[in-house]
């Protein structure tokens, strides 16, 4: 029988988006109550409705920390309360933010079914009437740090795919699992995902919860992780929601459902041609109204959109010029598209000097050796990857920063950190125009920070 799931990943009750404009509610009607995970929560149980799932999964990490707890169980309870009703099983784990919350509301919830307390490996059947469609098997955290892999107390009966749970021992099995996938040591339940994948040949999917960036893809055994439920900030970028997933013979079938009402993205602008701070400004919203017609349909949850533009291309607008325009499109756009709200954040400036790079490189003086970095870095091959291999250890330091580690993001892979040596050696091809430009002479440089 074909099990019909929807996914949720981290939600975060009781946390609220950052980096909105503050006048959303005084100039454009907008409240931040309906911007926040329980808005997105109510969303999904919406469309879990409408989509006649057999169950809703929550990958842990439902409630944002423990003195949240009579914000997230009014939310909750609504919606497991009209899950129940109609027949939806809902299943969860615990993460490491709700390792105790998530137990209280699972005692009060009548119908929510919380797997793995203590740190022990459980199974849930879900049943369509009295047929079983498929087994949720999960583990949730007994600690806020679970330092060891929580694969290590998997029943050896389990991995083997016998459950003794009254269903079918080849019933279709799922994986869901809190954890930090590939990265140990880590305090966050370190799972190597090749040791998931090498589980029990019944566990057809692992649906994980804890890295916020969407990982997971159809196909013949998904791996990966669901994402959270809303953009909460700049960090989150792209689309955001549940996972509807369908399970095929041989294969799952996964579509995300785009239900937060606000989406956090950057934006590229091509400013080749600008010459005056208006051309950039012009440039910016025309990126912005192009952005916004590919979003006409598969957003129909989404309220606000927040964007950062990155500049590119060439352009003989100076620094000081983009700054200046970068502070008044921060401050100024707000654009309504099809009832939508478009607001800019801080503008990135990746564009290059409108000068002949080529000329400049023949040189003999400092100026060629940027010129010379810049042409490596455009155009890839050996070159450039010597200077971003060169450049890796410096981002990788940061990368192992505590505070880093503590946003949950990923250390930046090759192709950020090439665009991040392009965006310093423009930038400093700049400064040392603009030097040479107020001078008799070459300026002077003792080195060239690439």
């Amino acid at each position: 029988m074909r099990a019909r799931l929807l996914c949720v990943g981290d939600m975060h009750l009781g946390r609220r988006p950052s980096g909105l404009p503050a006048e959303l509610e005084t100039e454009h009607g907008i409240a931040r109550a309906d911007l926040d995970p329980r808005a997105a929560w109510r969303a999904t149980v919406e469309r879990a409705l409408d989509l006649e799932v057999d169950a809703l999964l929550l990958a842990g990490d439902v409630v944002d920390s423990s003195n949240q707890f009579m914000e997230a169980y009014g939310a909750l309870l609504e919606g497991v309360r009209r899950l129940v009703e109609a027949g939806v099983d809902v299943v969860a784990v615990a993460g490491n933010h709700d390792v105790t919350t998530l137990p209280r509301l699972a005692d009060e919830l009548e119908g929510f079914t919380l797997l793995g307390r203590g740190g022990r490996w459980e199974t849930h059947v879900v049943q369509r009437g009295s047929e079983p469609v498929v087994r949720v098997l999960g583990w949730s955290f007994p600690t806020r740090r679970v330092e060891s892999s929580p694969l290590d107390g998997l029943p050896a009966a389990w991995r083997e795919g016998r459950y003794e749970d009254g269903a079918p021992d080849e019933l279709r099995t799922v994986g869901l699992l809190h954890c930090d996938l590939d990265a140990s040591p880590s305090p966050y339940a370190p799972v190597a995902s090749r040791a998931l994948a090498e589980q029990s040949p019944m566990v057809s999917a692992w649906f994980l919860g804890h890295v916020h960036q969407p990982s997971i893809r159809g196909g013949g055994r998904p791996l990966g992780y669901l994402g959270s439920l809303v953009g909460l900030d700049f960090g989150e970028r792209g689309a955001r929601g549940p996972w509807f997933a369908r399970s095929e013979p041989a294969s799952w079938e996964l579509d995300q459902l785009v239900l937060s009402p606000v989406l956090f993205d950057e934006l590229e602008v091509a400013v080749d041609g600008c010459s005056s701070v208006e051309d950039l400004s012009a440039a910016v919203l025309r990126a912005i109204q192009e952005r916004a017609a590919t979003m006409a349909s598969g957003f129909e949850g989404v309220r606000v959109v927040g964007l950062r533009p990155r500049l590119c291309g060439r352009t003989t607008l100076a620094a000081e010029e983009i700054r200046t325009t970068a502070a008044v499109l921060r401050e100024q756009t707000r654009l309504s598209i099809e009832g939508v709200l478009y607001f800019v954040d801080k503008l990135r400036d990746d564009s290059l000097p409108a000068v002949d790079l080529e000329a400049l490189a023949a040189r003999d003086d400092p100026l060629a050796l940027v010129a010379r970095r810049l042409l490596d870095l455009q155009a890839g091959g050996a070159a450039c990857e010597a200077l971003v291999a060169a450049a890796r250890p410096r981002f990788a330091e940061v990368a192992g920063h505590p505070n880093f580690q503590r946003l949950g993001a990923e250390p930046p892979d090759d192709a950020t950190v090439r665009a991040c040596l392009l965006r310093v050696a423009g930038r400093a091809l700049d400064e040392l125009l603009g030097q040479k430009a107020s001078s008799e002479g070459p300026p002077r440089v003792e080195e060239i920070p690439v």
